[in-house]
């Protein structure tokens, strides 16, 4: 859960997907972005579910470059209870991701959500209310939510995983995600 101790403008997101080299990267650089030019303060950051130890997937680095963001220094991290611990809002790429986050730290569950999920909610219910923290705005959101929710693949919350796909694949998915994230910005932002 978000530390109730740090102010409303600062947030902490942490994006999850399976090796942290395709999905999660984009979606990390791309929220940022979409963030940083609203002028919301974040501290985005993503990890996988899988220890690769690898560099962002080439192809995934050449879709974002084409949008001017360089993620050619991103190295894939492990997903551990340290990288969940004070994050606002936990964001995976699929379902899997989600539940993974919350067997690892159950205290993040009411956080976490795909990102297909977040958007959606956030779009029925609204953004956080002036100076409420992202983290409560969060927890509102889960709220009439139930675990088996969030069971099984499901083509509604999961983006695909575009590793081994050819580079027009990854550019569906860069622009799926990067509309999403625009989606969750705006909602933010609005709050503030």
């Amino acid at each position: 859960m978000g530390d109730n101790v740090t102010d409303a403008a600062n947030i902490s997101i942490v994006v999850i997907c399976t090796g942290n080299i395709c999905r999660s990267p984009m979606a990390e650089a791309l929220l940022r972005h979409d963030l940083e030019v609203r002028g919301i303060p974040a501290r985005v950051t993503s990890v996988g579910t899988l220890d690769l130890d690898s560099p962002a997937d080439p192809l995934a680095v050449q879709v974002l470059a084409e949008q001017g963001i360089d993620i050619s220094s991103h190295r894939s991290q492990v997903m551990t209870g340290q990288s969940l611990l004070g994050a606002d809002l936990v964001i995976g790429m699929a379902r899997e991701h989600v539940r993974a986050a919350a067997l690892l730290d159950p205290s993040v569950y009411a956080q976490a959500f795909t990102l297909r999920e977040l958007v959606r909610r956030a779009q029925s219910n609204g953004g956080p209310a002036s100076g409420e923290p992202v983290w409560s705005w969060g927890v509102s959101l889960t709220a009439e939510r139930r675990f088996t929710d969030l069971l099984g693949d499901s083509p509604v919350d999961d983006i695909e995983d575009p590793l081994g796909q050819p580079i027009e694949f990854f550019r569906h998915v860069a622009a799926e995600i990067a509309g999403l994230t625009a989606a969750l910005a705006v909602t933010i932002a609005a709050g503030r």
